[in-house]
């Protein structure tokens, strides 16, 4: 599936955002995101304080140790305490694969996916659904995920968004890596509907190009690249 973008939608978003499982990263990120840009933002984020699937995974401790604010605390306990924000309904949980692609839907409706991959910790480059969603509509991305992701997927052939924002974000991790990210979507926040529009245009070869070497991915190339 593939998206056709038309901004001039009146719930055209600017950005989309999709997460299954809560974890202390993606709590504080996406809190930031729904806080910052309540009418500008698409998405979903499962939650349910009764799940041991979800309640397992928060470790909210850990954005304390690597330097979140009292304020970023509350603001996240207020996210989940409004939580979930749910495009799709999931029934059970970890959520199945014929399930990863039941919000391609919605990729229609925003500009950009901030994705939040599920490896972000140490020397890792795992993508999952979560990224080859977004290159499989031709869709923009950023991405939470571990340092030199980005890099990495350009050894594999991609391109990725250095000529529209700053990609400095992929040479660090956990806090410094959100505010970096953060730092982008308040530029593309202040965008006007044409600016986005234009932009998006100009990215047409580039997503088109990793679509096609999507298609052509396979174990093979992972191993070639970074094995041999």
């Amino acid at each position: 599936k593939t998206t056709n973008k038309n901004l001039d939608l009146l719930d055209f978003k600017i950005f989309g955002t999709f997460v299954g499982r809560a974890s202390w990263v993606r709590i504080w990120l996406s809190s930031l995101l729904w806080r910052k840009y309540p009418n500008k933002i698409i998405g979903t984020f499962h939650w349910d304080n009764t799940s041991d699937f979800h309640l397992t995974h928060i470790e909210m401790n850990e954005m304390i140790r690597f330097g979140a604010s009292f304020n970023d605390i509350k603001n996240a306990s207020d996210f989940l305490d409004g939580a979930p924000y749910e495009l799709d309904k999931i029934d059970k949980f970890p959520i199945l694969s014929n399930q990863y692609s039941d919000i391609l839907e919605y990729y229609n409706r925003f500009f950009v996916d901030i994705v939040c991959e599920t490896y972000f910790s140490g020397l890792t480059f795992h993508p999952t659904e979560k990224t080859w969603r977004s290159i499989a509509t031709k869709t923009p991305f950023i991405v939470h995920a571990s340092t030199d992701f980005l890099r990495n997927l350009r050894k594999l052939g991609f391109r990725t968004f250095d000529k529209w924002w700053s990609e400095e974000y992929d040479d660090y991790g956990h806090e410094a890596r959100i505010e970096k990210i953060i730092e982008i979507t308040d530029y593309l926040a202040n965008l006007t509907s044409n600016e986005i529009q234009d932009m998006y245009n100009d990215m047409h070869d580039t997503l088109e190009h990793n679509y096609k070497i999507f298609n052509n991915l396979t174990k093979e190339t992972f191993r070639r690249t970074f094995i041999e």
